[in-house]
This record gives C-alpha cells, sequence and structure tokens, in this order.
C-alpha cells in the first residue's frame, strides 16, 4: 500500500532536489528502491511489486542500476 501510494511524491522530492537532471521515469524508478524489494536473498518483495509486469520490473531495475548505483556523482 505504501509503495503505491507514495512512489509519486518520492519520485517528485528526489527529482526536485537532483534539479530536474534526469528523465522522469529515472526518478520513478529510483523511488521503488526500498518500496519493491524487501530481502533479495530470501526472496522477499511488496505486493505492489509483485502487480508489475516483468517487462516494468526490468525497466526499473535497468533505470536504477545505470543511474542510481552506477550513474555519475558529482560528490567529491
Amino acid at each position: 500500500m505504501m509503495a503505491n501510494h507514495y512512489r509519486s511524491t518520492i519520485a517528485d522530492i528526489i527529482q526536485k532536489f537532483d534539479n530536474n537532471r534526469l528523465s522522469r521515469p529515472t526518478y520513478e524508478a529510483i523511488s521503488w528502491v526500498g518500496l519493491g524489494v524487501l530481502d533479495k536473498d530470501k526472496g522477499l518483495t511488496t505486493i505492489a511489486w509483485d502487480n508489475l509486469t516483468l517487462e516494468q520490473k526490468t525497466g526499473i531495475n535497468n533505470l536504477i542500476r545505470d543511474n542510481f548505483y552506477n550513474g555519475s556523482s558529482n560528490c567529491n
């Protein structure tokens, strides 16, 4: 329930904080971090994540991988 309700709000906040550098789908994908897969080792996921198609999950995971974990960083 939380994942469905707060994803847009989380994406809005991230997008504003990031000064709109990335595409909206990227911010929406990043909003899934912590809301989709609860425990990868145990295979625990949320109902909202389970209700997505395989294509949607793959797209989200790719955007997260490319922009959240492996993306550019301005941190020094």
